[in-house]
């Protein structure tokens, strides 16, 4: 070998340095802020800070919304005013339609939702019969002489059985509680 083909460059081999070393870099970039923020939600968590941050923004919840809403209807409101009606009475009668509008949306949304969930709780045991079938076949599959999974089966069907028992028994809570929660806000 000469001594110009040992000094040469292996150009090829040092891009691809290069590039995994960009690659390992943005890798890291990424794990450090994730750990930044956990640090931060850390410290937040065990200094209390979180209650407060919590309790502000419950406080300025509804002062964001109504700043958003009235944001939104400011352009229909003008219209109106530029058709010669008063800006205060304007601004109501958009107000006005716009509750209306939540109204017929509530009038209609919540008795389909009702049928819904009628139809859900109806289809449970076809559900929980076809988990069965699933199960079964699958445990099957894997059954041997020597193991015995038919402890594993029951308990499989129990459990999901009991997961959707418990679902379904919490659904109407927790349409209803968000429905409140949407009409406080």
């Amino acid at each position: 070998m000469s001594l110009k083909n040992k000094k040469e460059i292996d150009k090829e081999g040092l891009n691809e340095v290069i590039s995994l070393s960009k690659k390992l870099l943005n890798v890291l970039y990424v794990f450090m802020i994730i750990g930044i923020v956990l640090l931060g939600l850390f410290i937040c968590v065990y200094s209390g800070l979180i209650k407060v941050i919590v309790n502000i923004l419950n406080v300025l919840a509804p002062l964001f919304i109504g700043f958003v809403i009235a944001w939104l209807f400011n352009p229909l409101v003008k219209k109106l005013t530029k058709k010669g009606i008063n800006r205060i009475i304007s601004a109501l009668i958009v107000y006005c339609v716009f509750l209306i509008l939540i109204v017929v949306f509530i009038r209609v949304f919540i008795p389909v939702l009702y049928s819904q969930i009628n139809d859900l709780i109806a289809s449970i045991p076809s559900v929980i019969s076809k988990l069965n079938d699933v199960i079964n076949e699958f445990v099957m599959s894997f059954n041997t002489k020597s193991i015995d999974l038919s402890s594993v089966k029951d308990s499989m069907i129990e459990n999901l059985g009991n997961m959707i028992i418990n679902y379904t028994n919490t659904l109407p809570n927790t349409i209803v509680n968000f429905i409140v929660v949407l009409l406080s806000g």
